[in-house]
């Protein structure tokens, strides 16, 4: 009973609680800070340092060049790495907090004090759904991720995302086709599929959803 109940009573805390005591995705950082220190982790997991010169975005981070404390410029694909971590400048911490004012992220993804005190921002390699090509995301569900980790596409909206369940291909959830991702993710899961908020899921609540999952019935 305890497991099923998890869903609706999250939902019920995140509906009167702070934002930050509400479970939810953290807000994705909407600038690159390009002079901060940088790191790449390739594929063979060999580290690089530097700072990020150019990067190119299409849904996602496709490339980059890293230039090294040397002045060299290094040239990596998405499909290359692994992980890059950014450390985040004055600039872009404003320009994500500023973000939550004017999109469409509600108060209860949104983690102003998460924000505030984040240092680095991570992008790790995801297939995209055509099993073929790759991108470099920001995750918005780390540290309760078991089985269903949680990509941003676009800083600047709330509701489309980029999901992989256990290691599969990526899958692109939004307002749309909640209701169609809601059975595929969580199909089996009794801790989210028999509440009474799953008879009309709604995409504001897809973070409680995942994390319920993540924590109830991803495998061990």
């Amino acid at each position: 009973m305890r497991a099923v109940l998890s869903f609706a009573l999250l939902l019920c805390t995140a509906s009167f609680a702070a934002p930050a005591a509400a479970q939810g995705f953290i807000a994705p950082v909407v600038i690159i800070s390009p002079q901060q220190p940088s790191f790449v982790i390739t594929t063979d997991g060999e580290r690089v340092e530097g700072t990020i010169a150019t990067y190119l975005v299409a849904n996602g981070m496709r490339s980059l060049t890293l230039k090294t404390a040397s002045g060299e410029k290094l040239r990596y694909k998405a499909a290359d790495l692994k992980e890059v971590g950014n450390k985040l400048g004055g600039l872009a911490k404003f320009g994500t907090m500023s973000s939550q004012i004017d999109s469409k992220w509600d108060l209860f993804t949104a983690d102003w004090s998460e924000m505030a005190e984040r240092e680095w921002v991570y992008f790790r390699q995801v297939l995209m759904p055509n099993g073929k090509n790759y991108a470099l995301l920001q995750q918005v569900n780390p540290g309760w991720d078991a089985s269903i980790k949680v990509y941003n596409i676009d800083p600047e909206e709330s509701e489309e995302y980029f999901v992989s369940k256990d290691g599969a291909a990526a899958m692109k959830v939004d307002k749309k086709n909640y209701k169609k991702s809601f059975a595929a993710l969580f199909d089996g899961c009794a801790a989210v599929t028999e509440s009474d908020a799953a008879k009309k899921p709604k995409i504001k609540e897809f973070a409680v959803a995942t994390y319920v999952f993540n924590k109830e019935c991803a495998a061990n």
